[in-house]
């Protein structure tokens, strides 16, 4: 059976993906599942995920990549990227589906309904956090989560026995121009390539690096 701890020591990142393989639409609907799940400050999922497709732009993304070739390569080429700034309109959004999802109407609110007053108060917070921070503090923290969806990507992947390699040797302005992400108030972060590892990926075999967990973990 396989388990978590299994599935982390399968796990690499990939330096070479078998061209021939190909993910299914359903394997593909469960990670994007998986990323969209991903836990954010507040709640208020400050990223977008760009699903690269087009083989030109995958090309000239390679080009800004170190010519790394997993950009090609790889079944699939995701962008991790974030929001550059946050506003009040960015919390408006957010509750608003927290009010359709949850089916709270706060315009004929019930009397036994006892959290609109918090409801109202965490909206407050948010706004008032979100003022507090200068455009680049906001920037650095969005993109500080973006790490947050990519281990939930990899440890779902390595679940389902499906390659990734996560990557940041590339150049993010040259990732925003090319698709067109500045236009969307958004900044490329990190890249992932999936698919499923070449019989010739020489890394694959190797055993994993890492240190024992006596010199990693302290206890106080």
């Amino acid at each position: 059976m396989n388990t978590i701890i299994d599935a982390l020591n399968w796990r690499y990142a990939t330096k070479k993906f078998d061209t021939n393989k190909k993910l299914s639409q359903n394997d593909l609907d469960i990670l994007f599942e998986s990323m969209r799940l991903t836990p954010s400050a507040f709640g208020l999922q400050p990223w977008k995920f760009i699903h690269v497709q087009n083989p030109e732009t995958r090309v000239a993304l390679q080009e800004n990549s170190r010519g790394q070739p997993q950009i090609t390569e790889a079944s699939d080429l995701v962008v991790i990227a974030v929001k550059n700034n946050m506003q009040e309109s960015d919390v408006d959004e957010y509750i608003q589906d927290m009010i359709e999802t949850r089916k709270v109407d706060l315009e004929n609110i019930p009397e036994d309904f006892k959290n609109t007053d918090k409801l109202v108060e965490y909206k407050n917070m948010m706004i008032n956090t979100i003022s507090s921070k200068t455009q680049e503090q906001l920037k650095w923290r969005n993109q500080k989560q973006a790490y947050i969806v990519l281990w939930f990507l990899l440890s779902t992947c390595a679940q389902m026995w499906i390659d990734a390699c996560p990557m940041e040797w590339f150049d993010p302005e040259k990732y925003n121009e090319i698709l067109w992400l500045h236009d969307l108030g958004l900044s490329a972060t990190v890249v992932v390539t999936l698919g499923y590892r070449s019989s010739e990926d020489k890394y694959s075999d190797l055993k994993k690096v890492r240190f024992a967990k006596e010199k990693l973990i302290i206890q106080k």
